[in-house]
């Protein structure tokens, strides 16, 4: 129940600030908080908050890009170990699941059944944020790059490089043992 009042996520904790503060969608002020505090000019979407109000969704940025940035970096870093895991939960999951089937216990069969179901579900969620990532990456390379040919390649071999310092931790850390 606690987990629910931290106010870093979508959960009630982040509501509940939200509704404190006046503010309808943090996360849509985080980015004009950020700029205005690094350049010093007020961003026009921010421009109607009090000073309080400010202060507060401020503070509230400034914890939660921190944060949420170790837990993505965390799931990168952990990505290949954290889906051997869920592969190996599923084809537990599935041979309970013929088991059950076959010993006519079909109670069991449908709680193997979801459990399949259910670590389906969070690999997918785990490579649906990493394409999101990888996705809004290269579209800021992009951006970044438009029109410039040896920004688009800095850009390109960056990318390269972050790829294979990420598979090189993965293989010193032995992540890929166990398929």
């Amino acid at each position: 129940m606690l987990e629910q009042l931290l106010p870093f996520a979508r959960f009630d904790g982040y509501y509940i600030l939200s509704d404190l503060t006046g503010v309808p969608d943090l996360f849509a002020r985080a980015a004009p908080i950020v700029t205005g505090t690094l350049t010093g000019r007020a961003d026009p979407r921010t421009v109607g908050l009090t000073r309080p109000t400010r202060i507060t969704v401020t503070a509230w940025v400034l914890c939660v890009i921190p944060l949420l940035t170790v837990i993505i970096g965390y799931l990168l870093l952990q990505l290949p170990q954290t889906n051997r895991a869920l592969w190996h939960a599923a084809t537990t999951q599935a041979h309970l699941t013929a088991a059950a089937v076959s010993g006519h216990q079909y109670a069991a069969a449908v709680t193997a059944a979801i459990g399949v179901a259910l670590t389906a579900v969070t690999a997918a969620g785990t490579l649906y944020i990493t394409a999101g990532l990888a996705r809004r990456a290269a579209a800021m390379g992009l951006r970044w790059s438009a029109g410039r040919p040896a920004r688009r390649v800095r850009a390109a071999v960056a990318a390269l490089c972050c790829l294979a310092a990420l598979a090189a931790y993965w293989t010193v850390r032995g992540q890929f043992r166990g398929w």
